[in-house]
């Protein structure tokens, strides 16, 4: 009895000293379907990729869904959130640095068929109405031109009301991630029966890099280090790839 009474305890401890070194991250992030949303299985395939990952490592991982402006001051404000995710280096603000990428996904432009975008260069779309998301900060190639006026841009609340102006015929092209176009023509019922009339340019501006924006500090520095070697765990891109295929 004594033995099995020691066998326990020593099981006890060892949990306990298990549970103890046991780290749990906090993330702020937004609604970015199909990569992440608090209503989607799994929270979205970027969450679902960098949870997979961070498992390897005995890392839990918690996530708070926000607009993302709000996100980011959050994570700026709130020292027990130790980051926002997921983001294109581009939204990486100062006091921020940005992890390893963690998945790769094609950023670029949604046209209708029967109005096809002709270009070869971001400044080519100059005489075009483009639609984008005013919280998004987008490719630097992109973005710069927007910055200084030379695209004409319509901002909108979200990619789903961007592409609702694309159906009426406010914009004449919208910038977006190609997945997140995709969910949206096909969930979305305001966008029923457009999917058929819209495509994703065959030319991407980017494959963009989706980072974690670690919060800079001595500690996240470190913590980055951890998330690097948990990147180099898992396939995260496979993945992503599954996890998209399930949607079809």
């Amino acid at each position: 009895m004594r033995t099995r009474t020691g066998l326990m305890v020593a099981l006890t401890l060892a949990l306990s000293a298990s549970a103890a070194q046991a780290e749990t991250w906090t993330v702020t992030s937004l609604g970015w379907q199909p990569f992440s949303g608090a209503d989607l299985k799994k929270q979205g395939a970027g969450i679902h990729a960098l949870r997979t990952a961070l498992d390897t490592v005995g890392v839990d991982l918690k996530v708070k869904f926000m607009p993302w402006k709000r996100a980011k001051g959050v994570a700026r404000n709130n020292p027990n959130v130790v980051g926002y995710y997921p983001s294109w280096p581009s939204e990486v603000v100062d006091g921020f640095f940005a992890s390893q990428t963690v998945f790769k996904s094609p950023v670029g432009f949604a046209e209708t068929e029967s109005r096809p975008i002709d270009w070869q260069k971001p400044s080519d779309l100059a005489d075009h109405r483009v639609g984008t998301v005013g919280a998004y900060i987008y490719p630097e190639s992109f973005q710069k031109l927007v910055d200084s006026g030379d695209i004409s841009t319509v901002e909108a609340r979200d990619d789903a009301t961007a592409l609702r102006m694309l159906k009426d015929d406010r914009v004449d092209t919208v910038a977006i991630d190609k997945y997140v176009m995709r969910y949206h023509l096909n969930t979305n019922p305001a966008l029923k029966g457009f999917g058929d009339q819209v495509s994703f340019d065959d030319k991407a501006l980017v494959n963009y890099d989706l980072v974690l924006a670690f919060a800079d500090n001595a500690e996240n520095r470190e913590r980055a280090k951890t998330l690097k070697k948990a990147l180099g765990n898992v396939d995260t891109q496979q993945i992503i790839a599954d996890y998209l295929q399930g949607l079809k």
